[in-house]
């Protein structure tokens, strides 16, 4: 932040500007690759346009359409908005996302952003779809009628994966394209030395072991996970608390 300072204190007219990162599912591995990305393209826009990225809003492996999933950065950033300026202090000219639908996919959500955002004038907002003009007349039916549409494709999409699901069920075919830990890739056959190992973890965690001690014997056996990495705590609780175990 020294350098921001510094940056500022050199050029008091340089356009501030925050950038929002987000995504719905960050994989297994969970190493935030989707955000970094979103948050390098975005600064290199930023650079191109000479403004200065003065803050990074992050909500990693997190949903916009599920009104039950809370999103601190993005409450941060309508905070932030409203009050005009970031939790350091440095004045907030604008906004960048990579996509619309990074940052909203509720009417609620889009409504909220917009008040914020509108709460100072002359603000700059910058997308996939490039500038955009979000006091211009209009653009909030403009952008209902975006959020409707995304939120639309999302229920279909939600849809045709249930019904996906139950088809696969019907016919008696697994969900999932990775085999569970203990069987074979044809999921019904058993891989003995991993059945055996799953057996006595079930039998260790009833007698009173905890997670984080099968955890450790699976680690000190070589063990891996069926998509070729080391066992976590909730890797191993998710194996033990699978129902097919019970099959």
């Amino acid at each position: 932040m020294d350098e921001v300072r510094a940056m500022l204190a050199a050029d008091p007219t340089l356009k501030c500007v925050v950038c929002y990162a987000r995504i719905s599912f960050d994989g297994r591995v969970k190493d935030a690759h989707g955000i970094e990305d979103q948050h390098r393209e975005m600064g290199e826009h930023a650079r191109a346009f000479k403004w200065l990225v003065v803050y990074r809003y992050t909500d990693n492996d997190k949903s916009a359409s599920k009104e039950s999933v809370v999103r601190d950065d993005f409450e941060q950033l309508i905070s932030d908005l409203k009050a005009g300026h970031t939790p350091e202090g440095y004045p907030i000219h604008g906004v960048m996302a990579v996509n619309d639908d990074r940052l909203y996919r509720r009417p609620s959500d889009w409504e909220r952003y917009l008040k914020a955002f509108t709460a100072h004038e002359g603000r700059v907002y910058h997308d996939s779809n490039g500038m955009q003009d979000l006091y211009a007349k209009g653009f909030e039916i403009k952008g209902l009628v975006g959020v409707a549409m995304s939120l639309s494709e999302t229920r279909k999409k939600q849809r045709r994966s249930r019904n996906s699901h139950r088809n696969r069920a019907i016919r008696g075919l697994a969900v999932s394209a990775w085999r569970p830990f203990g069987w074979e890739d044809d999921k019904i056959t058993l891989r003995p030395q991993e059945a055996d190992a799953v057996r006595q973890a079930v039998k260790d965690v009833i007698a009173g072991a905890s997670i984080s001690e099968i955890t450790q014997q699976w680690k000190a056996a070589d063990f891996i996970t069926s998509r070729g990495n080391p066992f976590q705590y909730q890797t191993v609780k998710q194996v033990l608390m699978n129902p097919r175990l019970c099959g």
